[in-house]
C-alpha cells in the first residue's frame, strides 16, 4: 500500500461490471479497457476461468477513475457473481459470437434484473472467430433474448480482444454510461459489505468492497457485523492508491485495527457504530421469476442473497396461497443466520438444489414477529411499509411501530432506516408534532398507536382488579403489573398519561390507582359493618386486634372484613402497620409523642419512655417504630433511635452518638 498522488479527475461515484456465460471473454475485455488482469488467484490464472470476483480501474476521457468488477460466470459461482452484481451501477452483459446465448447468459440477466440494475449494453465478444452469417444469427439470437429486459433496446457491440475492433466504440459508450450515472450520495450511514477479506503483511487485516452509503476516513470507528466488534480504520486503499476517505461508490479496501482476518468472512458488513442491527426475519415484495416452470410454495426452503450474504432460510407467502411463474407477491423471508439489510436493498432468491434463481425483490425492512397468512390486516400493513420505501417519514413511522411496546431511543429509529441521526432528529419533531410518536421518558419514545393500546392494557387491567376487588377503592401498582404485560417504561408512561386526561386517579402514596369510574360497591349491610370496624380499631387505639380478631368479635367473615379494611385504607382512615392496621388518630397521637420525647432527650427515643406514654406492650412498639423508620421519622443507631431531623446539619452534635 505505497502512497501516490491521486488522479486529477478523483473517483468516480460510479461501478462498472461484466455479467455473461463463462468463457465469452469478460475478463480478456477487463485486460483490454485496463491493462489489468482481474484474475488474481493463481488457480484462475492456471485454469483460464474466473472463480471470484475481480477487480481493476479503468481512466475515463475527463481524468476520473472508475471502479470494474469482474464477475465468474460458470454455474457454481453464481453466488460470487451475485456478491459482485450488487454493487454495479452499469453492466457490459458480454455474449460470445461464436456461442450466443448461453444458459448463464440468461441467469445473469434474470439476476440484473432482479437486483435492480438499470444502465447497460452488450458487448458481443470474439467477431474475429465467426463470419458475417454467424455474426448475424447471434445478434438476432441477442435481440430476442433481450426483448422485455432493461437491455431492451441498448446497444450491442461488436468487439474482438484479439484486433481491438470495436475497443473504442466500447471505451465511447462506457464513457456515456458512466458520465450519466447518478453519482450515489455520500451522506448517511457508512455500510459497507464485505466483498474480501486477506491479511497483507506489514498491514494485517484487510476488508474489501463498496459502501452502499455513506463515507469513511482514516482513523474512523466501525463495527463489524453481525460479529457486533468494533474497531478502527488504520488505512484507506482505493484503486491503486492510498486515500484518506472513500465514500459510497468507490471500490475500496480497508485495513482495520486490533481484529484478526480469520473472524471475518464475505457476507459481513462494516457500518458506522452504533446503528445498524443483524437480523433473521425480513418483509419484502417478492418476484417469482416467469422462466420458472413450479410454483412457489409457502415455505419454500431458499438461499437468500443480500448485499454480499448468502444465507439459507425460507420464504412466507403472506398475501397469496403461492406464487405462480411471473408473478409477484409479498413475502417474510426467515433466516438461519442473521445478516445485516435494511429497507430499499435489493435481493435475490434461489433455490437450495438444485441451485437455480427463483426470484428476488426489494426488502421493506427486518420484521419482529411473524405475520399471519391471507389476513387482511397484515398483508395491509406490509402495503403501506412498501408504500413508506419512498417516503423517510413514512418509513419512521412504521419502524417506530415495529417496536410495538418497547419503547427506543433516536438512535434505534435511524438504524432501522439507515439514516442519519441528525435527518432522523428533523422527521422524529415532525412526528412528535403531528402525534405519531409519545415521549416516554429518558429520551427514548413509543409509537403513539402503542401508547393507546398499552392505555387500553392498564384500564382492562385497573377492570379486571376493581372486580376482583369491589369494596377495595385503590389498586397497587405491583397488582397491576401482574395483570398487564408491558414494559416498565412503557407501564409508568401508560399510567402517567391516564392521570394527566383523568381517566385514572392515583391518590395517596404514590403507585396507588383506581379508574375515575371506579366508587367501592358497599351494601348497606357493608355500611354497618364498617361503622362497627371503625369502633372497634377507634376504641383499641395503639393495641389493635389482627383481622381474625376482628372478624371474630364481629362475627363476620375474615375475607370480608380484610375488605373492608382496605377500603378504610384506602380512605385513609386506618393505615397499614405491617401485619396490623392502626386507626389513624391514634397513629398521629403515637407520632407526636415519639417527637416530644425524642426533643425532650436531644433526639433520642426514649423506648419505655414512649411504651409508657402510649399505654402499649413490646408487640405493638416494634411494628410502630419500624414504621416511622420506614416513613423517615426516625433512623437508628446502634440500638438506639433518633429523630432523623436530630441527625442532620448542625442538630447532630447535639444528639448522643
Amino acid at each position: 500500500m505505497t502512497t501516490t498522488h491521486a488522479p486529477t479527475g478523483g473517483i468516480a461515484n460510479v461501478i462498472v461490471g461484466t455479467a455473461g456465460h463463462i468463457d465469452h471473454g469478460k475478463s480478456s475485455l477487463v485486460r483490454t479497457l485496463t491493462g489489468i488482469d482481474p484474475d488474481r488467484l493463481p488457480e484462475e490464472q492456471a485454469r483460464g476461468m474466473t472463480i471470484d470476483l475481480g477487480f481493476a480501474r479503468w481512466r475515463a476521457a475527463d481524468g476520473r477513475t472508475v471502479g470494474i468488477i469482474d464477475v465468474p460466470g460458470h454455474e457454481r459461482f453464481i453466488k460470487n457473481m451475485v456478491a459482485g452484481a450488487t454493487s454495479l451501477d452499469v453492466v457490459m452483459l458480454v455474449i460470445a459470437a461464436d456461442d450466443g446465448v448461453m444458459p448463464q447468459t440468461r441467469e445473469h440477466l434474470e439476476i440484473l434484473a432482479l437486483l435492480g440494475v438499470q444502465s447497460g449494453f452488450v458487448v458481443l465478444s470474439k467477431v474475429d472467430l465467426v463470419d458475417d452469417e454467424l455474426r448475424e444469427l447471434a445478434l438476432e439470437d441477442i435481440r430476442s433474448l433481450l426483448r422485455g429486459t432493461f437491455l431492451d433496446g441498448q446497444p450491442i457491440l461488436p468487439v474482438s480482444n484479439v484486433t481491438g475492433a470495436g475497443i473504442p466504440e466500447l471505451r465511447a459508450e462506457l464513457e456515456r454510461r458512466v458520465a450519466a450515472v447518478k453519482p450515489r450520495p455520500s451522506e448517511g450511514l457508512f455500510r459497507l459489505p464485505i466483498q474480501r477479506v486477506f491479511s497483507a503483511r506489514g498491514h494485517g487485516t484487510v476488508v474489501t468492497g463498496v459502501p452502499l452509503s455513506g463515507a469513511i476516513a482514516t482513523g474512523d470507528e466501525v463495527e463489524l457485523l453481525p460479529l457486533g466488534k468494533r474497531v478502527h480504520v488504520r488505512g484507506i486503499h482505493a484503486y491503486g492508491e492510498t486515500r484518506s476517505r472513500a465514500t459510497a461508490g468507490h471500490s475500496c479496501a480497508l485495513n482495520l485495527a486490533d481484529i484478526d482476518y480469520r473472524e471475518l468472512h464475505r457476507g459481513m458488513v462494516v457500518a458506522a457504530p452504533g446503528f445498524f442491527a443483524a437480523a433473521t426475519l425480513f418483509e419484502a415484495r417478492m418476484r417469482h421469476l416467469g422462466g420458472r416452470s413450479e410454483p412457489l410454495h409457502h415455505r419454500t426452503p431458499i438461499r437468500l442473497h443480500v448485499g454480499t450474504s448468502e444465507v439459507l432460510g425460507r420464504v412466507r407467502i403472506v398475501d397469496k396461497e403461492q406464487l405462480l411463474p411471473g408473478e409477484e407477491g409479498l413475502v417474510q423471508i426467515e433466516l438461519e443466520e442473521p445478516v445485516v439489510a435494511c429497507a430499499g436493498d435489493r435481493f435475490l432468491v434461489r433455490q437450495v438444489s438444485p441451485m437455480v434463481t427463483l426470484g428476488g425483490g426489494v426488502l421493506f425492512g427486518a420484521a419482529r414477529t411473524h405475520r399471519r397468512r391471507l389476513k387482511e390486516w397484515h398483508i395491509e400493513a406490509l402495503e403501506q411499509r412498501e408504500l413508506a420505501l419512498a417516503d423517510p417519514l413514512l418509513q419512521l413511522r412504521f419502524a417506530a411501530e415495529q417496536r410495538r411496546f418497547e419503547p427506543f431511543a433516536r438512535k434505534e429509529l435511524a438504524a432501522d432506516v439507515a439514516l442519519s441521526l441528525g435527518d432522523t432528529d428533523g422527521l422524529v419533531q415532525r412526528l412528535l408534532q403531528d402525534g405519531s410518536l409519545v415521549e416516554a421518558g429518558r429520551g427514548l419514545l413509543l409509537s403513539k398507536r402503542f401508547a393507546d393500546e398499552a392505555k387500553a392494557a392498564v384500564k382492562a387491567g385497573l377492570k379486571a382488579c376493581h372486580k376482583a376487588h369491589p369494596l377495595k377503592k385503590l389498586i397497587e401498582i405491583r397488582e397491576l403489573r401482574g395483570k398487564v404485560l408491558l414494559p416498565e417504561t412503557t407501564l409508568t408512561l401508560a399510567r402517567e398519561l391516564m392521570v394527566a386526561e383523568g381517566s385514572v386517579i392515583e391518590e395517596g402514596a404514590p403507585g396507588l390507582l383506581r379508574l375515575a369510574s371506579h366508587s367501592p360497591a358497599v351494601s348497606v349491610a357493608d355500611e354497618k359493618l364498617l361503622d362497627e370496624l371503625r369502633a372497634v380499631y377507634a376504641t383499641a387505639e395503639l393495641q389493635p386486634p389482627t383481622i381474625d380478631e376482628a372478624a371474630e368479635r364481629l362475627a363476620a367473615p375474615a375475607k370480608k372484613v380484610t375488605m373492608l379494611l382496605e377500603l378504610l385504607a384506602d380512605e385513609g382512615e386506618v393505615v397499614r402497620v405491617g401485619v396490623l392496621r392502626f386507626a389513624r388518630p391514634a397513629l398521629e397521637r403515637a407520632r407526636s409523642e415519639l417527637i416530644r420525647i425524642a426533643r425532650a432527650h436531644h433526639g433520642e427515643v426514649v423506648i419505655p419512655e414512649l411504651r409508657d406514654a402510649l399505654q402499649t406492650s413490646r408487640k405493638f412498639m416494634i411494628p410502630l417504630l419500624e414504621h416511622f423508620d420506614g416513613s423517615g421519622l426516625t433512623v437508628r443507631s446502634g440500638e438506639k433511635r433518633f429523630l432523623r431531623e436530630s441527625r442532620v446539619g448542625g442538630a447532630n452534635s447535639a444528639a448522643p452518638s
